[in-house]
Protein backbone atom coordinates (compact mmCIF):
# COMPACT_ATOMS: atom_id res chain seq x y z
CA UNK A 1 0.00 0.00 0.00
CA UNK A 2 3.02 2.43 1.18
CA UNK A 3 4.95 1.43 -2.03
CA UNK A 4 1.70 2.18 -4.17
CA UNK A 5 1.02 5.94 -2.65
CA UNK A 6 4.67 6.92 -3.55
CA UNK A 7 4.39 5.80 -7.28
CA UNK A 8 1.36 7.91 -7.39
CA UNK A 9 3.26 11.30 -5.48
CA UNK A 10 6.17 10.65 -8.08
CA UNK A 11 3.83 10.46 -10.88
CA UNK A 12 2.07 13.66 -9.77
CA UNK A 13 5.66 15.48 -9.33
CA UNK A 14 6.14 13.99 -12.96
CA UNK A 15 3.26 15.43 -14.14
CA UNK A 16 3.61 19.14 -12.61
CA UNK A 17 6.71 19.48 -13.97
CA UNK A 18 5.67 19.00 -17.40
CA UNK A 19 3.04 21.39 -16.65
CA UNK A 20 5.49 24.00 -15.43
CA UNK A 21 7.86 23.03 -18.29
CA UNK A 22 5.04 23.74 -20.81
CA UNK A 23 4.26 27.14 -19.53
CA UNK A 24 7.95 28.58 -19.60
CA UNK A 25 8.03 27.40 -23.07
CA UNK A 26 4.66 29.23 -24.04
CA UNK A 27 6.18 32.47 -21.91
CA UNK A 28 9.53 32.55 -23.59
CA UNK A 29 7.49 32.22 -26.83
CA UNK A 30 5.59 35.14 -25.89
CA UNK A 31 8.29 37.44 -25.28
CA UNK A 32 10.87 36.67 -28.15
CA UNK A 33 7.98 37.82 -30.05
CA UNK A 34 7.42 41.61 -28.68
CA UNK A 35 9.83 43.89 -29.98
CA UNK A 36 11.62 46.92 -28.17
CA UNK A 37 10.71 49.70 -30.12
CA UNK A 38 13.33 52.47 -28.14
CA UNK A 39 15.41 51.51 -31.35
CA UNK A 40 15.98 47.48 -30.89
CA UNK A 41 15.78 45.69 -34.04
CA UNK A 42 12.61 42.87 -33.96
CA UNK A 43 13.78 39.69 -33.12
CA UNK A 44 14.32 37.17 -36.29
CA UNK A 45 10.85 35.42 -35.66
CA UNK A 46 9.09 38.53 -37.17
CA UNK A 47 10.58 38.15 -40.41
CA UNK A 48 8.79 35.82 -42.00
CA UNK A 49 5.41 36.21 -40.25
CA UNK A 50 5.20 40.43 -40.38
CA UNK A 51 6.67 40.19 -44.11
CA UNK A 52 3.68 39.37 -45.50
CA UNK A 53 2.06 42.04 -43.98
CA UNK A 54 4.36 44.83 -44.71
CA UNK A 55 5.92 43.85 -48.05
CA UNK A 56 8.95 44.69 -47.73
CA UNK A 57 9.04 48.49 -47.98
CA UNK A 58 7.66 51.46 -45.83
CA UNK A 59 4.66 52.56 -48.37
CA UNK A 60 3.10 49.45 -47.74
CA UNK A 61 -0.60 49.61 -48.69
CA UNK A 62 -1.80 46.70 -45.80
CA UNK A 63 -1.81 48.36 -42.43
CA UNK A 64 0.75 47.11 -40.25
CA UNK A 65 -0.27 46.00 -36.53
CA UNK A 66 1.99 48.11 -34.01
CA UNK A 67 2.69 47.49 -30.48
CA UNK A 68 1.00 49.15 -28.06
CA UNK A 69 1.28 52.56 -26.79
CA UNK A 70 4.17 53.75 -29.83
CA UNK A 71 4.51 57.93 -30.86
CA UNK A 72 3.92 57.92 -34.53
CA UNK A 73 8.36 58.56 -34.61
CA UNK A 74 8.32 54.72 -32.57
CA UNK A 75 5.92 53.40 -35.58
CA UNK A 76 8.06 54.60 -38.46
CA UNK A 77 11.32 53.33 -36.57
CA UNK A 78 9.54 49.70 -36.26
CA UNK A 79 8.51 50.02 -39.82
CA UNK A 80 11.98 50.42 -40.64
CA UNK A 81 13.43 47.74 -38.80
CA UNK A 82 11.00 45.04 -40.04
CA UNK A 83 11.79 46.34 -43.69
CA UNK A 84 15.39 46.17 -42.93
CA UNK A 85 14.75 42.47 -41.93
CA UNK A 86 12.95 41.20 -45.08
CA UNK A 87 15.49 43.42 -47.61
CA UNK A 88 18.20 40.99 -49.04
CA UNK A 89 21.53 41.05 -48.89
CA UNK A 90 24.02 43.27 -49.03
CA UNK A 91 22.16 45.00 -46.55
CA UNK A 92 23.65 47.52 -43.67
CA UNK A 93 24.47 46.06 -40.12
CA UNK A 94 21.95 46.17 -37.06
CA UNK A 95 24.25 48.52 -35.62
CA UNK A 96 24.61 51.14 -38.69
CA UNK A 97 20.84 51.23 -38.18
CA UNK A 98 21.10 52.03 -34.82
CA UNK A 99 23.44 55.07 -35.73
CA UNK A 100 21.13 56.09 -38.69
CA UNK A 101 17.57 56.32 -36.22
CA UNK A 102 19.38 57.68 -33.21
CA UNK A 103 21.66 60.42 -35.37
CA UNK A 104 18.13 61.50 -37.04
CA UNK A 105 16.48 61.64 -33.39
CA UNK A 106 19.48 63.83 -32.26
CA UNK A 107 19.25 66.21 -34.78
CA UNK A 108 15.63 66.47 -36.76
CA UNK A 109 14.29 68.93 -34.53
CA UNK A 110 17.19 71.94 -34.88
CA UNK A 111 17.23 71.12 -38.89
CA UNK A 112 13.67 71.14 -39.26
CA UNK A 113 11.82 70.35 -42.29
CA UNK A 114 14.29 70.67 -45.62
CA UNK A 115 13.52 70.93 -49.43
CA UNK A 116 16.94 69.06 -49.93
CA UNK A 117 19.43 66.81 -47.93
CA UNK A 118 22.93 65.83 -49.01
CA UNK A 119 23.93 62.84 -47.12
CA UNK A 120 27.83 63.63 -47.09
CA UNK A 121 30.14 60.45 -46.96
CA UNK A 122 26.50 58.83 -47.18
CA UNK A 123 27.94 55.00 -47.53
CA UNK A 124 24.48 52.72 -47.68
CA UNK A 125 22.95 56.25 -47.38
CA UNK A 126 20.71 55.22 -44.47
CA UNK A 127 20.37 58.69 -42.98
CA UNK A 128 19.01 59.89 -46.28
CA UNK A 129 16.14 57.30 -46.17
CA UNK A 130 15.80 57.63 -42.58
CA UNK A 131 15.06 61.65 -42.84
CA UNK A 132 12.73 60.43 -46.33
CA UNK A 133 10.91 58.37 -44.22
CA UNK A 134 9.96 60.48 -41.44
CA UNK A 135 9.18 63.53 -44.12
CA UNK A 136 11.65 65.70 -42.90
CA UNK A 137 13.37 65.77 -46.43
CA UNK A 138 11.68 66.47 -49.86
CA UNK A 139 14.59 64.63 -51.72
CA UNK A 140 18.21 63.56 -50.82
CA UNK A 141 21.63 63.57 -52.18
CA UNK A 142 23.93 60.93 -50.94
CA UNK A 143 27.43 62.03 -51.58
CA UNK A 144 30.68 58.94 -51.65
CA UNK A 145 33.50 57.75 -53.39
CA UNK A 146 31.71 55.09 -54.66
CA UNK A 147 27.82 53.69 -54.41
CA UNK A 148 27.85 50.26 -52.31
CA UNK A 149 25.20 48.02 -53.70
CA UNK A 150 23.64 47.66 -50.58
CA UNK A 151 22.16 51.22 -51.61
CA UNK A 152 19.91 49.80 -53.84
CA UNK A 153 18.03 47.13 -51.46
CA UNK A 154 18.20 49.99 -48.95
CA UNK A 155 16.68 52.45 -50.48
CA UNK A 156 13.69 49.87 -52.18
CA UNK A 157 13.29 48.91 -48.70
CA UNK A 158 13.16 52.48 -46.67
CA UNK A 159 12.35 55.10 -49.71
CA UNK A 160 9.98 54.35 -52.66
CA UNK A 161 12.63 53.31 -54.56
CA UNK A 162 12.88 55.84 -57.63
CA UNK A 163 15.45 58.55 -58.49
CA UNK A 164 12.76 61.59 -57.59
CA UNK A 165 13.38 60.59 -53.68
CA UNK A 166 16.53 59.63 -53.15
CA UNK A 167 20.01 59.33 -56.01
CA UNK A 168 23.28 59.02 -55.65
CA UNK A 169 26.11 60.89 -56.60
CA UNK A 170 29.91 60.38 -56.67
CA UNK A 171 32.08 62.79 -55.50
CA UNK A 172 34.92 62.90 -52.83
CA UNK A 173 33.57 65.72 -49.88
CA UNK A 174 37.03 65.99 -48.96
CA UNK A 175 38.00 68.02 -52.36
CA UNK A 176 37.40 71.92 -52.25
CA UNK A 177 34.15 73.27 -54.05
CA UNK A 178 32.34 69.99 -54.30
CA UNK A 179 29.32 70.98 -52.37
CA UNK A 180 29.07 73.99 -54.08
CA UNK A 181 29.57 72.35 -57.40
CA UNK A 182 26.85 70.12 -56.80
CA UNK A 183 24.34 73.06 -55.37
CA UNK A 184 24.76 74.36 -58.48
CA UNK A 185 23.81 71.38 -60.27
CA UNK A 186 20.60 70.20 -58.16
CA UNK A 187 19.45 73.22 -55.84
CA UNK A 188 17.74 74.75 -58.80
CA UNK A 189 15.74 77.30 -56.90
CA UNK A 190 16.02 76.25 -53.51
CA UNK A 191 17.27 78.98 -50.46
CA UNK A 192 20.39 77.79 -48.46
CA UNK A 193 17.88 77.92 -45.75
CA UNK A 194 16.19 75.31 -47.46
CA UNK A 195 19.37 72.94 -47.50
CA UNK A 196 21.07 70.77 -44.89
CA UNK A 197 24.27 68.94 -44.88
CA UNK A 198 24.28 65.75 -42.72
CA UNK A 199 27.31 63.22 -42.09
CA UNK A 200 27.50 60.36 -39.79
CA UNK A 201 30.92 59.54 -38.86
CA UNK A 202 32.89 62.14 -40.58
CA UNK A 203 36.24 60.87 -39.98
CA UNK A 204 39.21 62.89 -38.73
CA UNK A 205 39.77 65.96 -41.12
CA UNK A 206 37.03 65.23 -43.08
CA UNK A 207 34.71 66.32 -40.03
CA UNK A 208 36.70 69.77 -40.75
CA UNK A 209 36.50 70.55 -44.39
CA UNK A 210 32.39 69.37 -44.53
CA UNK A 211 32.19 72.19 -41.50
CA UNK A 212 34.64 74.77 -44.18
CA UNK A 213 32.30 73.77 -47.14
CA UNK A 214 28.99 73.98 -45.26
CA UNK A 215 29.45 77.30 -44.09
CA UNK A 216 31.14 78.69 -47.17
CA UNK A 217 27.85 77.51 -48.59
CA UNK A 218 25.83 78.74 -45.88
CA UNK A 219 24.02 75.99 -45.20
CA UNK A 220 22.67 74.14 -41.64
CA UNK A 221 24.32 71.59 -41.13
CA UNK A 222 24.72 68.61 -38.56
CA UNK A 223 27.72 65.75 -38.52
CA UNK A 224 29.31 63.30 -35.91
CA UNK A 225 32.83 63.27 -36.25
CA UNK A 226 35.19 60.37 -35.60
CA UNK A 227 38.74 59.28 -36.02
CA UNK A 228 39.77 62.11 -34.14
CA UNK A 229 43.21 60.64 -33.75
CA UNK A 230 44.20 61.18 -36.91
CA UNK A 231 44.98 64.85 -37.35
CA UNK A 232 48.63 65.36 -37.25
CA UNK A 233 48.85 69.25 -38.27
CA UNK A 234 47.95 70.19 -34.62
CA UNK A 235 47.75 66.51 -32.85
CA UNK A 236 50.39 66.65 -30.58
CA UNK A 237 49.60 70.06 -29.29
CA UNK A 238 45.66 69.03 -28.65
CA UNK A 239 46.83 65.64 -27.23
CA UNK A 240 48.57 67.96 -24.19
CA UNK A 241 46.34 70.53 -24.25
CA UNK A 242 44.02 67.41 -23.06
CA UNK A 243 46.18 66.03 -20.36
CA UNK A 244 46.49 69.31 -19.04
CA UNK A 245 42.86 70.00 -18.55
CA UNK A 246 42.40 66.61 -17.79
CA UNK A 247 39.58 66.07 -20.49
CA UNK A 248 39.36 63.49 -23.28
CA UNK A 249 41.72 64.02 -26.83
CA UNK A 250 38.59 63.44 -28.93
CA UNK A 251 36.03 65.91 -26.42
CA UNK A 252 38.61 68.45 -26.49
CA UNK A 253 38.92 68.74 -30.49
CA UNK A 254 35.15 68.65 -30.82
CA UNK A 255 34.94 71.52 -29.04
CA UNK A 256 37.30 73.30 -30.78
CA UNK A 257 34.74 72.97 -33.82
CA UNK A 258 32.27 73.91 -32.48
CA UNK A 259 34.18 77.34 -31.24
CA UNK A 260 35.33 77.61 -34.99
CA UNK A 261 31.22 77.29 -35.87
CA UNK A 262 30.49 80.09 -33.57
CA UNK A 263 33.45 81.91 -35.01
CA UNK A 264 31.76 81.44 -38.65
CA UNK A 265 29.71 84.65 -39.78
CA UNK A 266 25.85 83.93 -39.10
CA UNK A 267 26.03 80.83 -37.54
CA UNK A 268 24.94 79.32 -34.34
CA UNK A 269 26.79 76.02 -32.64
CA UNK A 270 25.41 73.67 -30.37
CA UNK A 271 26.25 70.00 -29.78
CA UNK A 272 23.96 66.64 -28.84
CA UNK A 273 24.69 63.24 -27.90
CA UNK A 274 23.52 59.75 -28.80
CA UNK A 275 23.29 56.63 -26.44
CA UNK A 276 27.28 55.80 -26.13
CA UNK A 277 25.89 52.20 -26.14
CA UNK A 278 25.14 52.76 -29.53
CA UNK A 279 28.61 54.00 -30.55
CA UNK A 280 31.52 55.94 -28.37
CA UNK A 281 31.86 58.21 -30.89
CA UNK A 282 28.43 59.91 -30.03
CA UNK A 283 28.59 63.78 -30.51
CA UNK A 284 26.40 65.48 -33.22
CA UNK A 285 28.12 68.91 -34.03
CA UNK A 286 25.16 71.14 -35.08
CA UNK A 287 25.87 74.64 -37.16
CA UNK A 288 22.65 76.64 -37.32
CA UNK A 289 22.33 79.51 -39.66
CA UNK A 290 21.08 82.88 -37.68
CA UNK A 291 18.27 84.80 -38.55
CA UNK A 292 19.07 88.33 -39.23
CA UNK A 293 16.77 89.21 -35.85
CA UNK A 294 19.07 86.65 -33.54
CA UNK A 295 22.58 88.01 -35.58
CA UNK A 296 21.37 91.61 -34.26
CA UNK A 297 20.32 90.64 -30.88
CA UNK A 298 23.87 88.54 -30.05
CA UNK A 299 25.78 91.67 -31.73
CA UNK A 300 23.90 94.26 -29.31
CA UNK A 301 25.03 92.12 -26.86
CA UNK A 302 28.54 91.71 -27.52
CA UNK A 303 28.67 95.95 -27.92
CA UNK A 304 27.09 95.84 -24.36
CA UNK A 305 30.00 93.64 -22.78
CA UNK A 306 32.65 95.83 -24.80
CA UNK A 307 30.69 99.15 -22.52
CA UNK A 308 30.59 96.92 -19.59
CA UNK A 309 34.34 95.84 -19.66
CA UNK A 310 35.57 99.98 -20.35
CA UNK A 311 33.31 100.96 -17.18
CA UNK A 312 35.14 98.80 -15.36
CA UNK A 313 38.50 100.32 -16.62
CA UNK A 314 37.46 103.45 -16.16
CA UNK A 315 36.21 103.00 -12.30
CA UNK A 316 39.70 101.39 -11.09
CA UNK A 317 41.20 104.72 -12.45
CA UNK A 318 43.58 103.69 -15.58
CA UNK A 319 45.00 107.22 -16.80
CA UNK A 320 43.73 106.17 -20.75
CA UNK A 321 43.08 108.68 -23.51
CA UNK A 322 44.21 111.19 -22.37
CA UNK A 323 45.92 114.30 -25.01
CA UNK A 324 46.90 117.64 -24.94
CA UNK A 325 45.09 120.15 -22.93
CA UNK A 326 43.83 117.27 -20.87
CA UNK A 327 40.90 116.33 -23.36
CA UNK A 328 39.82 113.51 -23.86
CA UNK A 329 40.37 112.37 -27.92
CA UNK A 330 39.64 108.41 -27.08
CA UNK A 331 35.94 108.63 -27.62
CA UNK A 332 33.28 106.60 -28.10
CA UNK A 333 29.89 107.08 -30.11
CA UNK A 334 27.03 107.13 -27.32
CA UNK A 335 24.91 104.07 -27.64
CA UNK A 336 21.58 105.99 -27.85
CA UNK A 337 22.81 107.50 -30.96
CA UNK A 338 22.63 106.52 -34.70
CA UNK A 339 24.79 105.17 -35.99
CA UNK A 340 26.44 102.64 -34.00
CA UNK A 341 29.86 102.30 -34.76
CA UNK A 342 31.04 99.67 -36.46
CA UNK A 343 32.88 96.27 -34.66
CA UNK A 344 36.38 97.67 -35.88
CA UNK A 345 35.94 101.28 -34.09
CA UNK A 346 34.44 99.54 -30.58
CA UNK A 347 37.46 96.83 -30.51
CA UNK A 348 40.20 99.55 -31.22
CA UNK A 349 38.09 101.22 -28.63
CA UNK A 350 39.11 98.73 -26.03
CA UNK A 351 42.22 98.18 -27.68
CA UNK A 352 43.70 101.71 -26.30
CA UNK A 353 43.17 99.97 -22.47
CA UNK A 354 46.40 97.75 -23.44
CA UNK A 355 48.34 99.63 -26.12
CA UNK A 356 48.53 102.75 -23.84
CA UNK A 357 48.88 100.79 -20.72
CA UNK A 358 52.63 99.85 -22.75
CA UNK A 359 53.25 102.82 -23.70
CA UNK A 360 53.30 100.97 -27.62
CA UNK A 361 51.55 104.04 -29.06
CA UNK A 362 50.99 107.48 -27.87
CA UNK A 363 47.72 108.29 -26.33
CA UNK A 364 47.15 111.24 -28.75
CA UNK A 365 48.35 109.05 -31.79
CA UNK A 366 45.45 106.87 -30.91
CA UNK A 367 43.25 109.15 -29.84
CA UNK A 368 43.53 110.97 -33.11
CA UNK A 369 43.71 107.20 -35.07
CA UNK A 370 40.72 106.62 -33.85
CA UNK A 371 38.88 110.07 -34.63
CA UNK A 372 39.38 109.41 -38.19
CA UNK A 373 37.69 105.66 -37.91
CA UNK A 374 34.78 108.01 -36.18
CA UNK A 375 35.05 110.01 -39.18
CA UNK A 376 34.69 107.23 -41.53
CA UNK A 377 31.57 105.89 -39.63
CA UNK A 378 29.77 109.72 -39.50
CA UNK A 379 29.53 108.83 -35.79
CA UNK A 380 27.66 112.16 -34.52
CA UNK A 381 29.61 114.10 -31.60
CA UNK A 382 27.18 115.25 -29.15
CA UNK A 383 27.93 116.35 -25.60
CA UNK A 384 27.34 113.67 -23.69
CA UNK A 385 29.55 111.65 -25.78
CA UNK A 386 30.71 108.59 -23.90
CA UNK A 387 34.81 107.60 -23.01
CA UNK A 388 35.60 104.56 -24.05
CA UNK A 389 37.76 104.11 -20.43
Amino acid sequence: MVTMLKEKSRRGRGHVLLWVLAWTSAAVAFTGSTTNSRNVPPTASLRESEAAAFGGAVQASAAPTFPDNLTKREKIEFMLWRAWHSMGNPRPRSKEVRECIAFFRGCQRQLGHKKLLVDAAGGHGGIACVFLAHKRADRAIVVDLYQPTSFENLRSAWADGTDASVKYHIADVSSPGWLSSLLDKEAGDLQPSEIAVVSCHACSLLSDELIRACTRSQVDFALMPCCHGEDSRKGKMMLNTAKMLGIPHDMLIDISRLGIIEESSGYKASMRCIDSSITPQNRILLGLRESEADAEKRELARSASLYRLARKYRHIGIPLGKGAGSMTVVLLCSQSQKPIPSKLVRDLCILAVFQTQTASVSPATLGWQLLVFMEVEKCRFPPHTLPCV
